[in-house]
């Protein structure tokens, strides 16, 4: 079973197609003992749900909310890993949205405008560009 929060770097997870490009290397970088700042990722699995329901789960947010918690800090980012952005042959650069200085209170919303920003204008163009499907 996918998970969809996912805070902690597992063999199941060492693949860019549940995760992401950024995240997986964001995992790395932690296991390799670089300094990091704390972080999680909103697996595939929780952007399907999402794109269902236009929400995450109860389950979802409470996970992402105490795991978040443990910071203690005022502002986030919120930013995409799209499992079609870092791939051998594209990168989506700029083409996803990614929020700076988000608060707690603005966290789902920023999520959620990430979520979309993978339907975008702009990101339709590149993966028409690219002739990807």
């Amino acid at each position: 079973m996918v998970r969809s929060v996912i805070t902690d770097y597992q063999l199941a997870e060492q693949n860019t197609s549940l995760i992401g490009g950024k995240a997986l290397h964001l995992f790395k970088l932690t296991q390799w003992g670089m300094r990091v700042p704390p972080f999680l990722v909103l697996s595939v699995a929780a952007f399907r749900y999402w794109k269902k329901n236009q929400e995450l789960s109860p389950e979802m947010t409470t996970l992402l909310f105490d795991h978040i918690g443990s910071w203690h800090s005022e502002f986030y980012a919120v930013r995409s890993s799209m499992s079609l952005e870092d791939g051998s042959a594209d990168s989506y650069a700029g083409v996803m949205e990614t929020f700076l200085y988000v608060t707690k209170a603005e966290i789902l919303a920023a999520v959620a405008q990430c979520f979309k920003s993978a339907f975008s204008e702009r990101a339709a163009a590149y993966k028409n560009a690219k002739n990807v499907r």
